[in-house]
């Protein structure tokens, strides 16, 4: 589901690049570090939790699935195919090194873009004030 879901925002990335009005007034052609730097300087613990708190659940995921005989080698081979990326396992591994590689391999990107996109959104929704970071006095 989340490798789906992964796909779609890869195929519709014009929507990464409108920027949605709750957010700040940051130039379009801004790059992906800046648009992290600034998350983290304006959206910190937010940020950091969500990313953190969607980490654990696919860890979870793919935890449960590996434990109940989530067929590894096919997942990955269907991943190869349609992405192209290659993940190499050793079928010896445990199921929890196994669990973390699929989390940090398939869906580490996905889940950058998640956060960048959904933050402010979470943050308009909570009622968060971002924190705007301090000027610093020119020399």
């Amino acid at each position: 589901m989340a490798l789906r879901c992964a796909c779609f925002v890869l195929r519709h990335s014009a929507l990464l690049r409108t920027r949605p009005r709750w957010t700040s007034t940051a130039p379009d052609n801004e790059t992906w570090s800046n648009r992290l730097r600034r998350l983290a300087t304006t959206y910190g613990p937010l940020a950091l939790g969500f990313h953190i708190g969607v980490e654990v659940l696919v860890f979870g995921g793919f935890y449960y699935g590996v434990t109940h005989d989530l067929d590894v080698p096919v997942l990955l081979a269907k991943v190869e195919n349609l992405t192209g990326w290659a993940v190499p396992i050793s079928p010896q591994a445990s199921n929890l090194l196994v669990a973390y590689l699929l989390t940090t391999s398939l869906t580490g990107f996905p889940r950058t873009v998640l956060t960048v996109v959904a933050t402010p959104w979470i943050a308009k929704r909570l009622g968060w004030k971002p924190m705007v970071p301090p000027r610093r006095p020119r020399a």
